[in-house]
């Protein structure tokens, strides 16, 4: 006499080991996830300055020297909007010839730390302060 399979379902140790294997995946890729987030939240700072950079470097073709004033450049920031910016004209003792500085600054991950960056006239990119590193 055969016994008909009435049950319909999983039973709860299966249930229990679906639970686990996607708590383990879970705590796998979340943590990638946030640092990919994270890492391209920074980049948001780094383009950005880079065009300000090549708007300087555009304007300076056209007039021969740098500008007092970034509006003048119509640039205006893209991305996620987390970062200030700012701009310092700032004399070179060296050539006798303006130079600048773009600085941007933000806070990624709501804690104290700022994350800074800075490009001046030579196309040098500095990463300052690493708001994500403890």
């Amino acid at each position: 006499m055969k016994c008909a399979k009435t049950d319909k379902g999983f039973a709860l140790i299966e249930l229990m080991v679906i639970v686990a294997i996607l708590s383990m995946a879970s705590a796998f890729f979340v943590p990638r996830f946030l640092k990919h987030r994270i890492q391209q939240k920074q980049q948001e700072c780094r383009k950005n300055l880079e065009s300000l950079y090549a708007a300087e470097k555009e304007y300076f073709q056209k007039t021969g020297r740098f500008t007092t004033d970034v509006s003048i450049l119509a640039w205006a920031p893209q991305g996620y909007g987390i970062y200030q910016y700012r701009f310092r004209p700032t004399p070179s003792p060296q050539t006798q010839k303006a130079s600048f500085l773009f600085e941007c600054s933000g806070n990624i991950d709501k804690d104290p730390t700022l994350d800074e960056a800075q490009i001046d006239e030579t196309g040098r990119f500095i990463q300052l302060r690493d708001d994500t590193q403890k």
